[in-house]
C-alpha cells in the first residue's frame, strides 16, 4: 500500500507516519497495515469535519444573537406603541 499520497493529503505527524510505516512488517499482513492507515485517515477526516462543524456553529450562534437582539428591539417598539396609544387615547 502506497501511503505517500495519503501523507501529502493529510497532515500526519512524524510519529503517525512512523507508526503507519512500522505497521507493515514481514510478519503482519497487508490487511493490518490497511486497517492502521484507514483508522488514521478516519481520525484526520473527523478532525476536519469537527473543525467545520465548530465554525458553522459559531456562525449560527452569531446569527442567533443578532436575531435575539432584533426581537428585543421589536418587542420594545411594540410596547412603546402600546403605551403611546394608552397615553394619547
Amino acid at each position: 500500500m502506497d501511503t505517500s499520497k495519503l501523507f501529502q493529503e493529510y497532515s500526519f505527524s512524524e510519529a503517525e507516519k512512523k507508526f503507519m510505516q512500522d505497521s507493515n512488517t514481514a510478519t503482519t499482513a497487508d490487511m493490518n497495515k490497511s486497517r492502521v492507515v484507514s483508522d488514521f485517515v478516519l481520525g484526520k477526516k473527523l478532525e476536519v469535519i469537527t473543525d467545520k462543524l465548530i465554525a458553522s456553529n459559531k456562525v449560527l450562534s452569531d446569527s442567533t444573537g443578532k436575531y435575539s437582539r432584533a426581537m428585543i428591539y421589536l418587542t420594545g417598539g411594540l410596547i412603546l406603541v402600546g403605551l403611546l396609544q394608552i397615553i394619547f387615547h
